[in-house]
């Protein structure tokens, strides 16, 4: 019989899913002669200015921990009068040593029965960004478990973490569970009396058998014979496709798979939403043998964006990748290059630059005071107006937005951005009849025209309107350089990213190649030969061996931020 009272299981990820990172130190401890506890110690999070404490809360990745950590155990070596050296070659030992970790399978297969059974799992993780370069088995291990789980949270994307309580609220808040419907499997007796004290149930992780035998007791049902899974039937996971793309990188060797940013295409749009969350609210249609999961982590915009890439990879059990992104997609490839560091690669971008959030204003009050040819991002701030003003005429918004820009076009100098508020809107003072872009053909125009009339143009706004809390996300990133390679391809013609922009921007990306082409915003179009070329030089140089595992590209290229494909090289 059913439980009705639990409707998930939360879980930690050390201990309980994977092997305890205590019996490593342990272990480390002994092999070196270290007294007992003492790097254990060094670990706890008793100090919020610990470098441990910062790395489980986001704030550094382990690579930017690690010399931060050997600073600490020097100091704690010359308190205790150790030889540094000797407790240096433990944290490199102990760092290696984290590959060796295993996947606590028979947990994992008695959680998946429940699934099977209709209860929800949810893997709540203290856990750190991955970027150091030893680490990738233990890198995608991760992946695997977490793709068995109906929700993931990360102690350093959501800045909570064990024992603090709030990081079981969130979880349960996210999932729209009460306390009392959870249980709670935790490796330490501190994160147990932490879930216990706001009434979540709560089982101590002594070792497998004992926690499989506490679940079956509370639910009543056999978890160690577990039944083969149904026949699933694979549905279909592209929505859309970069034209000039796809077929040019497959033949190159690379796969290519697109999917719907949320708001545009065939994802979710809810009608009637708040403006300020009604991209929060859809999820991409994306599906692979399995249902897929969005985890919904914080309410901003741009993480969820982040997030889905991430998702969609994890679906395809990607764990890297290489993002290439255009316009809304190139923020939403920056962000992951900074977010993900150990799931990106390199990144590029298509007339975007890179340039590190002001630390005391977001974006729009940075630049209020003389917006130049961003004032049109103050106008699509007016809810209704600017919408009313672009689903007037579907077909010629397209042929504005998706024009020729180049040196001899007729909007060359037709659309100023720099005036939009003044002169009542993007399309004011331009004629009712356009002549068609030569980018699109009839059939293709059609096609934007049906698929963008299912929602409008509110979803793509919105991404313009969630400025301020993007801006509070990334705060936790200020200073923080894009290390990955990337690659910046800019327009001449771009009446919005300018090619001046691009200067200085070494500074932040230090490992850059720029490309410039003689063309307009719409590089993929107006130019889709020699971006191939770019694309192709830069793909071999980053990505020179056909190894599925390090030659995997996810590429947010995008039409106005409404397509996005991936892509893995054989």
């Amino acid at each position: 019989m059913r439980n009705s009272r639990y409707k998930v299981v939360i879980c930690e990820y050390f201990g309980v899913m994977s092997t305890p990172v205590l019996y490593k130190l342990a272990k480390t401890e002994w092999d070196y002669g270290v007294p007992r506890g003492f790097l254990i110690n060094l670990l706890k999070r008793d100090d919020p200015d610990k470098p441990s404490s910062k790395m489980l809360l986001g704030k550094v990745t382990l690579s930017e921990m690690i010399p931060l950590l050997k600073e600490q155990v020097f100091q704690a070596a010359k308190a205790n009068k150790m030889p540094a050296i000797v407790l240096s070659n433990v944290i490199d030992e102990f760092l290696s040593s984290i590959n060796d970790l295993k996947v606590n399978i028979f947990l994992l297969r008695s959680l998946q029965r429940l699934r099977n059974l209709g209860y929800k799992t949810c893997l709540l993780a203290n856990t750190w960004i991955n970027d150091y370069h030893s680490t990738e088995s233990s890198a995608r291990m991760k992946l695997f478990i977490k793709s068995n789980f109906d929700y993931f949270y990360e102690s350093n994307q959501i800045q909570l973490v064990r024992p603090d309580t709030q990081i079981y609220h969130y979880a349960l808040d996210q999932m729209g569970f009460k306390p009392e419907e959870a249980i709670s499997i935790e490796a330490v007796e501190a994160y147990a009396a932490a879930a216990q004290s706001i009434g979540i149930t709560a089982i101590l992780a002594v070792d497998q058998p004992t926690i499989i035998q506490k679940l079956e007791n509370i639910f009543q049902v056999n978890l160690k014979t577990i039944p083969r899974p149904p026949a699933a039937t694979e549905n279909n996971v592209i929505h859309g496709q970069v034209v000039t793309k796809i077929p040019y990188l497959a033949k190159l060797g690379y796969r290519a798979i697109a999917l719907d940013l949320r708001g545009f295409g065939q994802s979710s749009c809810p009608p009637g939403s708040d403006p300020q969350m009604l991209i929060l609210k859809t999820i991409p249609q994306i599906k692979l043998c399995r249902q897929v999961h969005t985890s919904i982590l914080v309410q901003i915009v741009y993480f969820f964006l982040a997030q889905d890439v991430i998702d969609t990879m994890d679906s395809l059990f990607i764990h890297k990748a290489i993002l290439i992104g255009h316009d809304l997609g190139s923020i939403i490839a920056w962000f992951c290059a900074l977010h993900f560091p150990d799931r990106v690669e390199a990144v590029g971008s298509l007339n975007v630059p890179y340039k590190p959030q002001h630390r005391y204003k977001n974006f729009l009050q940075h630049i209020k005071k003389n917006p130049r040819q961003f004032d049109y991002q103050f106008y699509y701030q007016q809810e209704g107006k600017a919408e009313a003003e672009l689903e007037k005429d579907y077909k010629r918004t397209f042929n504005v937005y998706l024009g020729d820009y180049g040196p001899i076009s007729w909007l060359k100098d037709k659309v100023d951005f720099s005036t939009v508020r003044k002169r009542g809107g993007i399309l004011v003072g331009l004629p009712e009849e356009l002549p068609d872009t030569p980018f699109l053909t009839e059939e293709e125009m059609q096609e934007y025209i049906k698929t963008f009339k299912q929602t409008g143009f509110r979803p793509g706004l919105n991404y313009y309107r969630t400025y301020p809390k993007t801006w509070k996300w990334n705060l936790k990133f200020i200073g923080r350089q894009v290390s990955q390679p990337a690659l910046i391809v800019v327009a001449e013609y771009d009446n919005i990213f300018r090619q001046g922009l691009v200067k200085n921007m070494e500074k932040y990306v230090p490992n850059l190649t720029t490309y410039s082409l003689d063309c307009g915003h719409c590089i993929q179009f107006e130019r889709p030969g020699e971006l191939n070329e770019i694309l192709r030089k830069w793909l071999e140089k980053v990505c020179p061996s056909p190894s599925i595992s390090l030659g995997q590209v996810f590429s947010q290229s995008s039409i106005q931020g409404n397509l996005s494909s991936l892509f893995r090289r054989f």
